[in-house]
């Protein structure tokens, strides 16, 4: 029973314009089966999971668990949904839409508004029903219904369910999955009345009662429930948001995807041929969109799914079938400094107004680039026929080479543009090989520029190998301020407002396999991601939890760029917390 959904927010078109139809909703596509199920003639429609208040959709009527499958004269089929219907309306157009509610065909009239419209925010506290998927459940479990642990002191407790319970209904609406948890729960405000009908051994039986909120429900009980991360999809790609100003210089009418910088080895990703600098935006028939990134559109799946990834490549559209792994059949590569390629250059200033493609460089010498003929001050445009926009994009074009591999540049020298070839040096090839080497990924923002090439690094620059025998790590929530100067600069989209509890955050050493085990608890149910970045905002660690709550602990090479800070960001539904971690020996 696939317990992991996505929420897809089905708010615009993909490659929408400011003007594009907004009905404010969220929804998912559901399996055939569960259609079926529930008495859907059509099996292509939209399951409505949250209506947007304030939104042309709650102004209609339309509610969650509704199912949309048309709109006037367009009817959803397998070639169809409910975004590519919406892209043929504006913003101040009139429609019909068509949906079930309860076996009931219904209809309402809409007038579709603009994204731009500004949301109704609720006072009310959120509802907590307290429950958690069974410790003991069976994924080959086809009884109808939802299977439940639960959770002390909560309102499911006060209620009377029991660990094993089978939810059938929440409030008369039909429980199939833990979506359809999620979405009856997210209804609710605290104090809010609640029916919930139950199996339990056998005996069906309906509980009333009202709904308290998390913090009524606080407990020092241990949550049990932990998620298998062996059966969660991982495609295997350390990638990068893309700006809207850079997703319009290349082209990509959808911003929300994710812009591949490495594909990690022995994954999905690597089976099917996906490259850095690709540009995935969408799974089957799913799409990337502002309130759903691929880390969501993952959730849906786990390991062994077979999909569809869509991308772009120099910018054509392309698909590749894909079979989803754990995350436990990635290869981890360890990689000295003789096998990490090397170009030579590190951020620049920029003496004119800055043209929009390319960056300034500065020339470390006796490498790949000094041997090019690169000087200080030269416009980087191009790596190998990528485009240069920012230095991630350095990042990723260089440290997936190998060194003595060809690397053709493409810069800009005044008016005149220039373009070398030569094989890329390895880094002690350029920098020597240094009595001590310790295993990191090389970003060139860990390397000092050199303006002047007889001033040596300052000492907070320099790298420093972490010492898993005495290391230390300490946690404070991220200030507003880091926050936003770390978003300008590398575009990471951090929150700093720390609303999503995150308790006994440890971070320990283990000498034994060279990494730290990050452990911590979440109170709290909802779709869960985990990132961490290093100090010049690089992705180094990414884990999407689908719905999640409990006990989450994991292996993780935190330390792989150097004692120094490190930032841990947790993401629930719409909260977050976010730590910066600071790595000492």
């Amino acid at each position: 029973m696939r317990q992991f959904a996505l929420l897809l927010c089905l708010c615009l078109a993909v490659g929408a314009t400011a003007q594009s139809a907004f009905l404010g909703i969220q929804s998912e596509t559901i399996s055939k089966k569960k259609a079926k199920v529930l008495g859907f003639t059509n099996l292509y429609g939209s399951y409505v999971t949250k209506v947007i208040p304030g939104s042309p959709a709650e102004k209609a009527g339309l509610k969650p668990f509704d199912y949309i499958f048309g709109i006037d004269r367009l009817t959803a089929r397998e070639d169809r949904d409910l975004s590519d219907m919406l892209s043929q309306y504006r913003a101040g157009d009139e429609a019909t839409v068509y949906y079930m509610r309860k076996n009931k065909s219904l209809k309402a009239d809409v007038t579709f508004a603009t994204r731009s419209s500004e949301p109704v925010a609720s006072s009310q506290k959120k509802a907590f029903l307290g429950v958690s998927p069974f410790s003991n459940d069976d994924e080959d479990d086809e009884d109808p219904g939802v299977r439940v642990d639960i959770i002390s002191n909560s309102s499911a407790a006060e209620m009377g369910l029991k660990n094993g319970d089978r939810i059938m209904k929440i409030n008369g609406y039909p429980m199939l999955d833990w979506d359809d948890i999620s979405i009856a729960i997210g209804m609710l405000s605290a104090g809010d009345a609640i029916e919930v009908e139950c199996e339990r051994e056998g005996k069906v039986k309906t509980i009333e009662g009202k709904i308290k909120s998390y913090d009524e429900s606080r407990t020092k009980t241990e949550y049990t429930w932990a998620p298998k991360p062996q059966e969660r999809a991982f495609l295997g790609i350390t990638s990068n948001n893309v700006s809207s100003e850079k997703a319009a210089a290349l082209g990509f009418t959808n911003a929300y995807g994710s812009y591949i910088t490495e594909i990690i080895p022995g994954t999905a990703a690597e089976d099917a041929g996906l490259q850095p600098f690709d540009y995935v935006h969408g799974i089957n028939n799913d799409r990337t969109n502002e309130d759903n990134d691929l880390s969501a559109l993952l959730a849906k799946y786990k390991a062994g799914d077979r999909a569809t990834i869509h991308f772009i490549r120099k910018g054509k559209e392309q698909s590749k079938e894909v079979t989803f792994v754990s995350r436990n059949s990635a290869r981890t590569v360890v990689k000295n400094r003789c096998d990490k390629a090397f170009l030579g250059v590190s951020e620049g200033s920029w003496n004119e107004e800055r043209p929009g493609q390319g960056v300034p460089v500065e020339i470390v010498a006796n490498s790949t680039a000094a041997e090019m003929g690169l000087k200080d001050g030269d416009i980087l445009l191009k790596i190998n026929g990528y485009p240069i926009l920012d230095w991630s994009d350095v990042s990723a074009a260089v440290s997936n080479l190998k060194p003595r591999a060809d690397i053709t540049v493409t810069y800009r020298r005044g008016n005149a543009e220039i373009e070398h070839t030569l094989p890329v040096k390895s880094l002690c090839d350029t920098k020597g090989q240094e009595e001590n080497e310790w295993n990191f990924n090389f970003d060139w923002k860990d390397l000092p520029g050199i303006p002047n090439k007889n001033q040596q690094p300052a000492a907070d620059e320099k790298y420093e190998p972490v010492n898993l025998g005495s290391a230390t790590a300490g946690f404070k929530n991220l200030e507003t301020a880091e926050a936003a100067d770390l978003n300008t600069r590398y575009n990471l989209g951090l929150s700093a407002d720390n609303s999503l509890t995150l308790e006994d955050v440890r971070l320990q050493p283990d000498p034994n396999i060279g990494r730290f085990r990050l452990q911590f608890r979440l109170p709290g149910s909802g779709l869960t991601n985990v990132r961490i970045f290093n100090a010049t905002g690089r992705l180094i660690y990414e884990y999407e939890l689908g719905v999640f709550s409990g006990e989450f602990s994991d292996d993780v090479d935190i330390s792989q760029n150097g004692a120094g800070s490190y930032y841990l960001e947790v993401r629930q539904g719409e909260r977050s917390s976010t730590k910066k971690v600071t790595l000492q020996n």
